[in-house]
């Protein structure tokens, strides 16, 4: 039976968030979350009922904050990579305001913590949603169709994730090592490092998702454009245009045609492959 709150139940939770962040969940002891909290063991039992539905209650009541927040991010973005862009912000954010947590939790994960495998399987509304929109991304012709959304999310997302989490990955790819070969500089404390962390995994996201738009995906994404997130698009206006018109030029063109009202025996105008051939003709006969 649930009991009454008087605000001690909160500052509980509050105090096992902090534990988690510092031990992880297979670290967290009773005595000392309700040291923290500043009330008696016997508070924990009676607003909870037991350990194992404190640490369900505090890990489904953050999850739940994370991914209240991510769903309304995704709202208002004209097209699903646009949503994606904004999903991708939010839990970037919060992976590295909680990045300290996270990686306890991770670690707890691959020890096969039971608490934190009833939540994976019971908590995965976020992957869910970012995975949906790169399908529709997929579907409406944004991303290459010879690679499957699938494939594409799990390319992407642990590289932007990953970088943020600060995890040191076992050989060959030790981002510790990697640090300290080229002086990467230290984050500054506070916003302003949440801030530069964010940018960098949005980067990250953007440079990976290059090799896996369309056509059509890339000519959407505006060369130079400076997105409501701040995100520059990397491709290049002038070869993209260029190119496109090429393609176009070629693919109208027939060839030993020209354009009507151009076409001459001894020269004809056009600029698809009859123009190529007929120079190959002339070169030929000179050559004689």
């Amino acid at each position: 039976m649930a009991r009454p709150s008087q605000q001690l139940d909160l500052a509980l939770l509050d105090a096992g968030e902090e534990e988690i962040r510092l031990k992880g969940v297979r670290g967290l002891n009773v005595r000392a979350i309700c040291a923290r909290a500043g009330v008696s063991p016997r508070m924990l039992n009676y607003y909870f009922g037991s350990k194992d539905n404190f640490v369900h209650t505090l890990l489904s009541r953050g999850y739940m904050n994370f991914f209240r927040d991510v769903e309304e991010s995704v709202r208002g973005g004209e097209t699903p990579l646009d949503c994606l862009r904004r999903g991708l912000r939010a839990c970037l954010r919060h992976t590295v305001e909680g990045r300290m947590a996270l990686r306890n939790i991770i670690c707890d994960a691959y020890a096969g913590e039971p608490a934190i495998s009833e939540m994976i399987r019971d908590h995965s509304s976020h992957t869910r949603l970012m995975f949906g929109l790169v399908e529709e991304a997929w579907r409406r012709g944004d991303l290459r169709k010879d690679i499957s959304p699938a494939e594409i999310f799990t390319a992407v997302m642990p590289g932007v994730f990953l970088p943020a989490l600060q995890m040191d990955p076992p050989f060959p790819f030790s981002l510790r090592h990697i640090r300290a070969l080229i002086a990467e500089p230290q984050e500054p404390e506070g916003e302003e490092g949440i801030r530069l962390a964010v940018e960098r995994g949005m980067r990250n996201f953007e440079c990976l998702l290059q090799g896996f738009l369309s056509p059509q995906g890339a000519a959407d994404a505006e060369p130079g454009r400076d997105d409501s997130r701040g995100v520059r698009s990397p491709r290049s206006p002038r070869a993209g245009r260029r190119a496109h018109s090429v393609k176009r030029r070629f693919a109208l063109a027939q060839p030993g045609q020209s354009k009507p009202g151009e076409n001459t025996p001894d020269h004809p105008k056009t600029e698809g492959p009859g123009h190529i051939v007929h120079h190959a003709e002339q070169r030929g006969k000179n050559a004689e």
